[in-house]
């Protein structure tokens, strides 16, 4: 087993280097002022390969871990998942920002269809002002905190405009870290085809 353990985190140390690098590179497409929008697609499709190579490692070294560690390497292990986690979550606003909702905007022009995706703001009518992004209520597992994460989720869950994999990453966001419903979410591959099964 600790052998096991020890050749699955040097994979994991080497594939978080490479996320790294895939992800400091599309961070400077993104923040470039001409930047070349074929190399920048291609950037993210690299980082998203990227890291679900990394997800699904990340499951496999915590189930390794789970039986004889710490609460407190268990933590240590989790906030570092997390720190990644953040730091795609961050480039893919940015990206969508860019690619997608420009996409989003200019479809919903030429249709009478509107969209349902959150991350979208539209300016229509005289509002001046930026409507302020909203916070999923993160959801531990509890049957008391269901109907409340439920009402707000299922806005995504409905929406056929959203592709299924980025479902789940909105999952993922709404749980709350730590918690059985989070642990259960995570271990699944980052997927299209494995949302239904989650959900």
């Amino acid at each position: 087993m600790a052998s096991e353990m020890e050749q699955k985190r040097k994979s994991r140390k080497m594939l978080r280097s490479s996320f790294t690098r895939a992800a400091n590179d599309l961070e400077v497409l993104l923040n470039g002022e001409s930047s070349d929008v074929d190399s920048t697609k291609v950037s993210w499709e690299i980082l998203l390969t990227k890291r679900n190579e990394l997800e699904a490692l990340d499951s496999i070294v915590y189930d390794l871990m789970v039986e004889n560690a710490t609460e407190v390497e268990l933590e240590s292990e989790i906030e570092a998942r997390d720190g990644y986690l953040k730091r795609f979550t961050t480039l893919k606003i940015k990206y969508d920002k860019l690619f997608v909702d420009a996409t989003s905007t200019t479809s919903s022009q030429s249709s009478t269809n509107t969209s349902h995706r959150p991350r979208i703001v539209k300016a229509t009518g005289k509002r001046k002002f930026k409507l302020p992004t909203l916070e999923f209520k993160r959801y531990d597992g509890s049957v008391k905190g269901w109907l409340a994460f439920w009402f707000q989720f299922k806005k995504i869950h409905e929406d056929k405009t959203i592709d299924d994999h980025d479902k789940i990453e909105y999952l993922i966001q709404a749980m709350s870290v730590g918690s059985r419903a989070r642990q259960l979410v995570e271990s699944y591959p980052t997927m299209g085809e494995n949302y239904q099964k989650i959900i």
